[in-house]
């Protein structure tokens, strides 16, 4: 077994200290509990040095352009349309006044979208550059820090959102355990991540973008994400993969790997069925996070057939995505 770094406590989720070698990239390692199964970077980079990562070069030449936004303007339309499903499940937590905490809000595109829907919105970010962008040009409230920095009331949101945050964090479980203390009594959140069960790491393997140990510490699947959520105290409503792709997001576009699953999902999305199950996918979602509905496990179907169908398809076609909404 590999020699333990100094800052080594074992596994964020069991604590285990048992683990495997599932591959090296970068001259970094990715390893496997033995025990839960969680993937994490081991030995991780420091603190310093990851937050040294979120630099200006990175907002400015990786970051806005995911967006469409440069140094001094943005698109909020555009916003609205990359956000569309998380602004749909916040929608759903809405009253008026209601509060909104987005933890990792980079440059804080998601709190001016949900600014425009009603919220009192404040953000967290660890990036001095992506936070002074986000209260100079965005015009969102963001406090620069980690979230285990903060001074916040407890209890004090109705909401909180962790969107490709979560496999960032140093200590993902302490994280959720404050997050649970800021919540009011029957607040939500919000959380969406890689999902390791994607069709695009079968094709791409150790190329997909999604590991990277220099930035991604932890490595979720659907089940020990739940477990994770789970061990922070909170009830979960749903967690669900999301049937979208981006067939670029990999280290090597020369690889067969590559090629062969652009093939594939340019094949795939031009089918108007491709299409429609994105439809349902997202409507089971939206269902099942509702917390309103009386249904413990509301039908997307009334043809238990088309239901048996769809489940057969979605078990097979994974998304990058997984989106879990919790409830305190």
């Amino acid at each position: 077994m590999p020699i333990l770094n100094r800052e080594f406590r074992g596994c964020n989720l069991c604590q285990s200290k048992d683990f495997k070698l599932l591959c090296t990239k970068f001259g970094r390692n990715l390893v496997r509990c033995k025990n839960c199964g969680l993937i994490y970077a081991h030995p991780r980079l420091s603190e310093k040095e990851i937050i040294t990562r979120y630099d200006k070069d990175y907002l400015f030449n990786e970051y806005l352009p995911i967006f469409q936004a440069s140094r001094d303007a943005y698109d909020l339309e555009l916003i609205n349309r990359h956000y569309f499903l998380y602004l749909s499940l916040l929608d759903q937590f809405h009253k008026p006044g209601k509060k909104l905490l987005d933890v990792g809000c980079g440059a804080g595109f998601f709190l001016k979208a949900a600014e425009a829907r009603g919220w009192r919105a404040e953000g967290v970010e660890i990036s001095e550059a992506a936070a002074q962008y986000a209260r100079e040009i965005v015009g969102v409230n963001v406090y620069t820090g980690k979230i285990e920095e903060m001074f916040f009331s407890p209890e004090s949101f109705d909401v909180v959102t962790l969107l490709d945050t979560i496999e960032h964090l140093l200590n993902p479980l302490e994280s959720l355990k404050i997050i649970f203390s800021l919540l009011k009594n029957d607040g939500a959140l919000i959380i969406n991540t890689p999902d390791l069960k994607s069709l695009s790491r079968f094709f791409l393997g150790l190329d997909w973008a999604v590991l990277s140990p220099y930035e991604h510490l932890y490595n979720f699947n659907r089940k020990n994400l739940i477990q994770i959520i789970t061990k922070a105290h909170f009830n979960i409503l749903c967690v669900k993969n999301l049937i979208h792709f981006n067939p670029e997001y990999t280290h090597n576009k020369n690889s067969m790997g590559y090629n062969t699953w652009k093939k594939s999902y340019t094949f795939l999305a031009s089918r108007r069925i491709f299409k429609k199950l994105q439809e349902l996918n997202q409507k089971e979602i939206l269902l099942t996070a509702n917390r309103t509905c009386n249904e413990k496990n509301p039908a997307l179907f009334k043809s238990t057939s088309k239901a048996l169908i769809y489940k057969l398809i979605t078990n097979i076609i994974k998304g990058d995505t997984l989106i879990a909404v919790a409830i305190k």
